[in-house]
Formats: C-alpha cells, sequence, structure tokens
C-alpha cells in the first residue's frame, strides 16, 4: 500500500525535507520516495518496492499525485489524444 504527502506553505515555502520525514514517518508504505516542488507546495508520494501504486507528475507549473487506479485510463488517453493533448507518461497523474 502507497502514501501520499502534501504541504501548502503560504508564508515560508515548506522544505522537500519536511515530505520526505512525512512519508517515511509510515514505513509500512514503502522506502521509494518521489518528492516535488510545484510553487509553494510540496508534493510527494512513496510505494513499496517494485510496485508503482502511486504516482507523481510534475510538467508546465504543474503537479499531481495519485494513489490508486484510474478505472477508465485507457478512455481518459483515447480522449486526450482526440483533443490533440500531449503526453508521454501513461500513469493516472499525468492523465488527471
Amino acid at each position: 500500500m502507497s502514501g501520499i504527502a502534501a504541504i501548502l506553505g503560504l508564508a515560508d515555502r515548506p522544505g522537500v525535507q519536511v515530505a520526505e520525514r512525512m512519508l517515511a514517518a509510515a514505513p509500512h508504505r514503502g522506502s521509494d520516495m518521489e518528492v516535488a516542488v510545484c510553487g509553494a507546495a510540496v508534493l510527494g508520494v512513496v510505494n513499496p518496492p517494485g510496485r508503482r501504486e502511486a504516482c507523481l507528475t510534475s510538467a508546465d507549473g504543474w503537479s499531481c499525485v495519485f494513489a490508486g487506479r484510474l478505472d477508465n485510463a485507457d478512455e481518459v488517453a483515447d480522449r486526450l489524444r482526440d483533443g490533440g493533448g500531449r503526453f508521454h507518461d501513461p500513469a493516472p497523474s499525468a492523465l488527471v
């Protein structure tokens, strides 16, 4: 089972280390961490080794974390392609 962390710093930009400590506080969620800064927010995911149950995507000033399964991922990808959308990552966080 994976985990996500999100921090919004209104006064000061929160450090990546804070998100990493949050994710590490639940070792049963996994040890493979990924953290990104997007403006005043820090987002992170943690997964068990060898399993990607949560994903993080950052592109063009936007970031998204997603945990679980996107049941209609193929349909969303097809509609994005039909609308001229471009994406290189099939992860649910990239589709969202």
